[in-house]
């Protein structure tokens, strides 16, 4: 977060005040750093593999992730981050069509729906994000 957030020199103080660009970069140094932390292999069609089951992780600051075409039906490791609350969370989700949105952006991407957001399989409900002075 702090990567993203530069206070020193963007002078901001929360992940929520980046622009949209700095939020795509901000998911990707959360999946950098899963499987950098993990040491989890690059996958073919999605992010990682583990034990021979591929999956897609997905991060978000908001309510709900984004699932693109490719990760449709397919496992996907959800993270999100609350600054509000200073929390986070990570699970699990197979990204069925009946887990999804049935409208899509430009992108034919997904968000995860009320009934989806229900299946997911929790593996960090609660996760606290220590106080940043």
């Amino acid at each position: 977060m702090d990567y993203v957030i530069d206070a020193e020199k963007m002078g901001r103080t929360r992940l929520a005040e980046a622009e949209k660009a700095e939020k795509t970069i901000f998911g990707m140094k959360v999946e950098a750093y899963l499987g950098h932390e993990f040491g989890w292999n690059r996958g073919n069609k999605l992010d990682f593999y583990v034990a021979d089951v591929e999956f897609d992780s997905k991060a978000t600051i908001g309510k709900t992730w984004m699932i693109p075409p490719e990760a449709f039906g397919e496992i996907c490791l959800l993270t999100r981050i609350d600054e509000d609350n200073d929390f986070f969370q990570a699970g699990l989700l197979r990204a069925n069509l009946d887990m999804l949105t049935s409208g899509s952006n430009q992108d034919k991407k997904k968000s995860v729906s009320a009934a989806g957001k229900h299946h997911i399989q929790w593996l960090i409900p609660d996760g606290v994000i220590p106080k940043n002075p």
